[in-house]
């Protein structure tokens, strides 16, 4: 059968025509699908991997001989192997199809609860965690799903990412109790047997709604010059914006991961008691669920410069909440609210500066390099906080590092000129 060139350009035409306004053959929008999609492998993948760890961390050590600093080895090596290839993944991202990058972390998670329920040793669980569970993490977690989404969307991407990115509080939620109600039941060996059955199921019939979509292409976006190409990663580095992304986003997401470490400690020291201690962790759990919730409300509507320094006037005010023990408990509980508010804003906020700053070509490789650089930092703020307590007798001062931090977060803000205004795919990329 011959193709005229009429019915190439017709048929041209009818794809660039369904490209602009998706649906499927039912004549509904597929957009949203990828929104579920990214929500349930986000939650899979942030609530076994991460959030479930201290469920599994007791079994762990009392199985193998370990003590707990050993056993937290585990979480230190996923953060790590995360980390580092972060910025591979993302590149592959930019680069291949994400539903089969999908389907691949997918079955790394599977393999990698199976395989941890039959180790013999703690070494082989180390080996899982970094070989397995990590790269899984990788490619089914906030990174793979912000290129997706970015792709997908364009009035409506602050809202889509914000929406997907609730599967990160839901999954933390979730399953720590199921986990260890499993464990209780069945003991853990059968439970993780369960839980690897589970999560493949979910995750692959997640995957089974992906559908890839290409950047748009670049004669599509209105004033795309020959620098809208996609970038090396090793010029996205030496980029003055990207450091400045990565300084202010590294204060937001290092600040959360020191306090949530050390909350319960301090409020022991300040002599509150364990069950009341273990509040602050509800608080901001919740207070991340209401940052995501307001983000994917407001994020198509403010400038992305707003919401950072809103996001940024926040952080210090919360972590200021807690150099002041004499108001109260209740100030600390608000504080936690608070930090958390503006972490759960944070990380999807990070694929919109992203995309308005590099393009769409290159959401992957600049959210994986801020991916690398922010958790490399993050792997030391944890203990630094332990340390300035045991030299000190008090937190005050990590709390006055993070304070300065902040201000000096939103002096950068007003430096990023990628940041100024709402994205869409027609708006030329800001350099």
């Amino acid at each position: 059968m011959q193709v005229s060139p009429g019915m190439a350009v017709t048929t041209f035409w009818a794809c660039e025509m369904n490209d602009r306004q998706p649906v499927d053959g039912r004549g509904s929008d597929p957009r949203w699908r990828q929104v579920a999609a990214c929500l349930v492998l986000q939650s899979v993948s942030a609530g076994t991997i991460t959030s479930a760890f201290s469920v599994l961390a007791v079994p762990f050590a009392m199985e193998f001989g370990a003590t707990r600093m050993v056993v937290m080895l585990a979480m230190t090596a996923t953060l790590l192997v995360t980390a580092i290839s972060s910025p591979f993944a993302g590149r592959l991202l930019d680069l291949v199809s994400i539903r089969r990058l999908m389907l691949l972390g997918s079955l790394a998670l599977g393999a990698g609860f199976m395989a941890a329920s039959v180790a013999t040793t703690f070494v082989q669980i180390l080996i899982i965690y970094a070989v397995l569970l990590a790269p899984a993490n990788v490619l089914i977690g906030p990174l793979a799903a912000s290129v997706l989404l970015s792709r997908w969307f364009d009035q409506d991407r602050g809202r889509a990412l914000g929406i997907a990115a609730l599967g990160i509080s839901l999954g933390g939620f979730g399953f720590p109790p199921f986990i260890q109600y499993l464990i209780e039941t069945v003991g853990w060996r059968p439970a993780l047997q369960i839980l690897a059955s589970l999560v493949f199921l979910l995750s692959m019939g997640a995957c089974w709604m992906v559908v890839d979509r290409r950047a748009t292409p670049l004669g599509a976006i209105a004033g795309a010059t020959p620098q809208d190409m996609p970038m090396a990663m090793g010029a996205i580095f030496a980029n003055r914006e990207f450091w400045l992304m990565s300084l202010v986003f590294g204060v937001l997401l290092t600040g959360m991961m020191g306090l949530v470490t050390n909350l319960v400690p301090l409020a022991m020291d300040r002599g509150i008691p364990l069950s009341m201690a273990t509040l602050l962790i509800s608080a901001l759990s919740l207070g991340s669920v209401a940052g995501k919730v307001a983000f994917a409300t407001f994020a198509d509507r403010l400038a992305s410069k707003a919401i950072l320094f809103f996001g940024a006037g926040g952080f210090l005010l919360g972590m200021s909440c807690f150099l002041v023990p004499q108001w109260g408990f209740g100030v600390m509980v608000a504080g936690a609210a608070i930090v958390g508010f503006t972490n759960g804003s944070a990380v999807p906020l990070q694929t919109i500066v992203a995309a308005r700053t590099f393009g769409l070509h290159n959401v992957g490789r600049v959210v994986g390099l801020l991916n690398l650089t922010v958790m490399l930092v993050g792997l030391f703020v944890p203990p630094a906080f332990g340390l300035i307590r045991d030299l000190t007798g008090e937190y005050d001062g990590a709390f006055i590092t993070y304070l300065a931090f902040a201000s000096i977060a939103l002096v950068v803000i007003t430096m990023m000129r990628g940041a100024g205004g709402i994205v869409t795919l027609s708006s030329p990329v800001a350099r």
